[in-house]
């Protein structure tokens, strides 16, 4: 599988981590600050507060949660599919047991979530769980990347 380059890894971890606590801030205080209310284009809107509904139409909407969820994404992907310095066939093998793993307990969760949680609670987990499989990718992946450098300059 084709990989960006390992020149990629630190900066996108960086900008993973530094979108997730905003990601974690916002939702949490819920700002509503006006400086990042615009009018874009939406496939499809529903508001029942404002009586916005249509396919294909511009509506007014604050892009604060869009810009952190697309650099969450955006920098997650490149966290994921950047090679690291040291790639070899055994981070190959823990990029690929990572990855199951994060899929595997985030769906664990979603199936817990399903049954324990209702109403608007449970519609905030989905978006939660948008971003559970990178989160976890992430810190597992690096986490046992970390154990095996040190493991190996243990060996040296």
């Amino acid at each position: 599988m084709k990989h960006l380059p390992s020149s990629f890894h630190r900066p996108a971890l960086i900008l993973f981590f530094t979108a997730l606590a905003a990601g974690i801030w916002y939702l949490i205080a819920q700002p509503e600050d006006e400086i990042w209310e615009i009018t874009v284009p939406a496939v499809f809107a529903d508001n029942p507060f404002t009586f916005t509904r249509g396919w294909f139409i511009r509506i007014h909407n604050s892009i604060l949660d869009e810009i952190i969820s697309g650099v969450l994404i955006l920098s997650g992907l490149a966290v994921m599919f950047s090679r690291v310095p040291e790639e070899d066939e055994m981070i190959e093998r823990l990029r690929l047991e990572s990855f199951q793993w994060a899929v595997l307990t985030s769906y664990i969760l979603l199936f817990i979530a399903v049954w324990t949680m209702y109403g608007l609670g449970f519609l905030w987990v989905l978006i939660i769980n948008i971003f559970v499989v990178m989160v976890l990718f992430i810190i597992r992946f690096e986490r046992t990347r970390s154990k095996l450098r040190k493991e190996t300059v243990d060996e040296k």
